[in-house]
């Protein structure tokens, strides 16, 4: 009764919130005449003309636009309303609500995570901050052409050290193999590392093997 003596009504669902209600269902139960009546009284202000003048101008604005039930508080209707009679308006202002407003923080942001350690990739750094990766191409493009130069250098750099150890490894277990007594063969030293799939070794791997066999004067070169 309250609401509906105002000269502007609030929604009903905003005044659902105001009585602690979760759902303007409970209200549509308890007071379908007050809720009708409210509902009435608001569509008898509501100025079309008004309504689609004011998203125009927050579609094309350069101004973060509100949201859509703030826009339709200001316009005495609901954002159920605003949807089903301006639906272009309101995609436009949906929109400039999703694209990137601080393009500088953005690139802040991004540029940060040029001194982050390790190296992270862009579609990480994408997840971390919330972005869309296209935002990411169309705001920072030298930013995160740098982050994925980054990025590729050090995968470069993991996978170096990853031969690296794999062919230590295998130095070790021929060395192993040979101290114990016994010839040391690819399989052997695929066993010794835990291999499994017919005990192949990677070509890196087989190339320690040999280096070391030779090294061992159990191979002629």
């Amino acid at each position: 009764e309250a609401g509906l003596a105002e000269e502007e009504p609030p929604a009903l669902k905003r005044l659902a919130r105001r009585l602690g209600l979760t759902t303007v269902k409970l209200l549509w139960s308890h007071e379908p005449q007050l809720c009708r009546a409210i509902r009435d009284k608001r569509k008898a202000r509501f100025n079309r003309q008004a309504a689609k003048e004011l998203l125009a101008a927050l579609g094309s604005s350069d101004m973060p636009p509100p949201t859509l039930e703030t826009i339709a508080a200001q316009v005495n209707t609901s954002s159920v309303t605003l949807r089903r009679t301006f639906p272009e308006e309101v995609t436009a202002i949906k929109a400039r609500r999703s694209s990137i407003q601080d393009v500088a923080e953005l690139r802040r942001s991004m540029a940060a995570f040029l001194e982050v350690e390790p190296p992270v990739s862009c579609s990480e750094i994408s997840r971390r901050l919330g972005i869309k990766m296209h935002h990411l191409r169309q705001h920072c493009p030298e930013v995160r052409q740098a982050l994925i130069e980054r990025f590729a250098l050090y995968r470069h750099s993991c996978a170096r050290e990853r031969q690296r150890q794999e062919r230590e490894a295998v130095r070790q277990a021929v060395a192993s193999i040979h101290e114990r007594g016994q010839f040391p063969t690819k399989s052997k030293v695929a066993a010794v590392l835990g291999k499994s799939r017919r005990m192949i070794l990677t070509a890196s791997e087989r190339e320690a093997f040999s280096a070391m066999m030779q090294e061992l004067g159990l191979w002629q070169r």
